[in-house]
C-alpha cells in the first residue's frame, strides 16, 4: 500500500512541476510592445478594448490588471489573435 500512496504522490508532484514550467513560461507584454508586435497606435489598442468605442474589436484579447492602473496582455493571447486575425488586403 506504500507504494501505490509514493506513485501517486509522484504524479502529483510531477504534475504541480508541469504546471508551474507553464506558469513560469507565460508572459505579460505592456501597451509598447503589443503595439509594436501589431503595428498599431496605443490609441487603436485602447479603441479595440473599449467597448464603447464603435471601433470595438470583440475577439482582441482582453488585459490582464498589474495594478491598480497598469495593464498587460497575454503574449500568448495576443500571438493566437494574430494568427487567427484577417490580414489587411483579403476578401472579406
Amino acid at each position: 500500500m506504500q507504494n501505490f500512496e509514493s506513485k501517486i504522490k509522484l504524479a502529483h508532484l510531477r504534475e504541480f512541476r508541469e504546471s508551474a514550467n507553464n506558469l513560469m513560461q507565460w508572459r505579460i507584454l505592456r501597451i509598447k510592445e503589443v503595439c509594436a508586435l501589431i503595428g498599431v497606435s496605443r490609441s487603436t489598442v485602447y479603441n479595440w478594448i473599449n467597448q464603447n468605442s464603435r471601433w470595438h474589436i470583440p475577439a482582441f484579447p482582453k488585459p490582464v490588471r498589474l495594478g491598480n492602473s497598469a495593464i498587460g496582455w497575454s503574449e500568448d493571447e495576443i500571438l493566437a489573435y494574430l494568427r487567427q486575425a484577417p490580414r489587411a488586403g483579403d476578401a472579406s
